[in-house]
């Protein structure tokens, strides 16, 4: 119960930005590539870059 509060407290103080990283974060890698290529393709506003 005390983590669950704990949780919710420091996630009141994460912005937008940050909380959206962290559910990007617990994407498994497979489904990531994925979502990925779904932002591509809907949002023109963004372009691949290059890989490393």
């Amino acid at each position: 119960m005390l983590k669950q509060s704990l949780s919710q407290k420091m996630l009141q103080k994460l912005s937008p930005q940050q909380i959206q990283l962290m559910k990007l974060l617990q994407i498994p890698t497979a489904n990531l590539d994925q979502r990925i290529e779904e932002e591509l393709e809907s949002n023109p506003a963004l372009e691949e870059g290059r890989r490393l």
